[in-house]
Formats: structure tokens, C-alpha cells, sequence
């Protein structure tokens, strides 16, 4: 499953309380990319995956909220944008390491250079190009998950019927 986009790219962003205000609910159930960019770090953008075990990732985009808090006219500095979002929906069959969710945040990881000291998701580079990354093709990224084969042990079957017979 291609990851499609929820909220597609804006140059000025939006605030991520407003955004989860207004997307929240239909945040459920589902792995999601984003690119946000605190307001106290004015040329810094962070990429970042929610809802990879669970399929909801409104508590990570929340704590964004809570470390930076909500954006206010009183403190400019305060709170956070969010600039693009895009999903895949969740399923419990496909591993976490092999969603496309995963994949493409590895892949930009791979081709864009961290910020030193600030952890690798965090890049210095125009927002278009890491947009055109996500949208772009990448190498190990196929079309559709792969879902991970169930394991069914055929000696659970005849147990049973054991314990039926008496």
C-alpha cells in the first residue's frame, strides 16, 4: 500500500494543535510520516513516524505539544507546525520494519544529512526537498506491504480434539 497523503505540503504550515483539532479522528488506525518544525528552531525540520505498533499516532503528535508547547502571540517561540502528513493504514500482519511508512523514513535518514547533535531525524534542508523525498520513488519500497505469514501448528488441531473425546 503507497502512502498517501492526508495533509499535503504547505510552505507556512499549519499549528498541530489545529491540525490534530481537525484530523485527529481520522488519524485512527493508521502509520503516519510527518515533517514538523518547532517554532524555537527556526530552520530545522524534523521527519517522524506514529502509529507503527498500534495504529494511532495521536499521542506522539501530541507530545509535540506537550515539549513545545502550544503556540501562543504572548511567546513566539512556542509551539509547533506541522507541514506534511501522509499514512498507510494499519495492519497488525505487516511488521513494523517492513511498513512503507518505515521504509521511506529510512530512506530520507539514508539521503539527507542530520543535524549533528540532534538526532537523525532532524535536517537542515529545504522543505521542498524533503517533500519531493516522500513523494519521490525509493529503491526498496514496494507497492503493496508484505504481510507476514501466520504460523498455525498442526499439532494444536489434534490436542483438542484429544480433550473433546473424553
Amino acid at each position: 500500500m503507497s502512502i498517501t497523503t492526508l495533509f499535503p505540503y504547505t510552505p507556512n504550515g499549519m499549528d498541530l494543535d489545529l491540525f490534530l483539532h481537525i484530523y485527529g479522528n481520522s488519524l485512527k488506525n493508521k502509520r503516519v510520516l510527518y515533517i514538523v518544525k518547532p517554532n524555537l528552531d527556526p530552520d530545522i525540520y524534523k521527519i517522524g513516524v506514529a502509529g507503527i505498533n498500534g495504529g494511532d499516532p495521536n499521542q506522539r503528535l501530541r507530545s509535540y505539544l506537550h515539549y513545545y508547547g502550544k503556540e501562543s502571540r504572548h511567546n513566539p517561540k512556542s509551539g509547533v507546525k506541522i507541514y506534511y502528513l501522509g499514512f498507510t493504514k494499519y495492519n497488525s500482519y505487516v511488521l513494523p520494519t517492513k511498513s512503507n511508512i518505515y521504509r521511506k523514513e529510512k530512506f530520507i535518514k539514508d539521503n539527507f544529512k542530520a543535524v549533528p547533535g540532534r538526532g537523525d531525524e532532524r535536517f537542515r534542508v529545504p522543505l521542498i526537498k524533503l517533500i519531493n523525498a516522500i513523494e519521490g520513488p525509493s529503491d526498496d519500497m514496494p507497492a503493496e506491504e508484505q504481510e507476514q505469514a501466520i504460523r498455525f501448528s498442526p499439532r494444536l488441531p489434534e490436542e483438542r480434539l484429544k480433550y473433546t473425546e473424553f
